[in-house]
């Protein structure tokens, strides 16, 4: 059952992070 709760809290964290590297790799592309 940690186990669970460690993902979920990781996923919450994470989630944003990734959406921040999307959003700065769309803009790179559209610098180039």
């Amino acid at each position: 059952m940690l186990k669970f709760y460690i993902i979920l809290v990781l996923i919450i964290i994470l989630t944003p992070l990734i959406k921040k590297i999307i959003e700065s790799n769309q803009n790179y592309g559209e610098i180039k």
